[in-house]
């Protein structure tokens, strides 16, 4: 597991879906996480700043409407469909950069596109970015509800230890525990985060 995580839950998509918020709450969420993946993603494999910023808009209406469509509640079909949606704007940016070239398959490309936005170590690129992003939300998730279960000390003791990184003896001297205690209290959310994410992942 690990410390990578946006502590604000407000921002934690897969949470906003679990509970059924509405679209209007979902849009702004979706595009501070996902639109800055896509843009750096975009920039990163060959676009320039302006055609980034229009293809991120673009892209983003197109999947946002697929929002409508998710009805499972966890994480493991979380991550599949969101690896679908990763897979698909792929193939959207694709067919657009085609058709804006008037490219009619792959092999009639100039050898310095097959390395950039239509190539597959692109597309395989963008997977792998949304499934780091699935982690973090499932962590984000799984550590909103531990955090709901435990006493708010117990929460505190973990949070300045594990995400704020501050010693034991720091923690111990803030909250008025031995550092032992802070590293048994630190273990036991841990193993309670690891259980919650096991339970999100496990296929309904």
């Amino acid at each position: 597991m690990t410390a990578r995580f946006d502590a604000s839950t407000d921002f934690s998509l897969l949470g906003k879906l679990v509970k059924g918020d509405s679209t209007s709450t979902l849009w702004p969420v979706f595009v501070d996480k996902y639109g800055a993946i896509l843009y750096r993603w975009s920039r990163k494999w060959g676009s320039g700043t302006q055609d980034a910023e229009d293809l991120v808009q673009e892209i983003l209406i197109r999947v946002f409407q697929k929002l409508d469509h998710y009805q499972v509640q966890e994480g493991a079909r979380f991550r599949g469909w969101l690896k679908t949606v990763a897979y698909h704007c792929w193939l959207d940016i694709r067919q657009k950069y085609l058709h804006a070239h008037e490219l009619d398959a792959p092999w009639s490309m100039p050898p310095n596109l097959q390395d950039r936005l239509v190539s597959c170590l692109a597309c395989s690129d963008l997977i792998d970015q949304f499934d780091e992003m699935a982690n973090q939300e499932i962590l984000a998730l799984a550590m909103e509800r531990v955090k709901k279960r435990v006493q708010d000390s117990t929460w505190t003791c973990f949070e300045l230890f594990y995400l704020e990184h501050q010693s034991g003896a720091e923690v111990g001297t803030r909250l008025g525990i031995d550092p032992p205690t802070v590293f048994a209290t630190v273990s036991r959310v841990r193993k309670a985060i690891r259980d919650e994410v096991f339970l999100i992942e496990m296929p309904a």
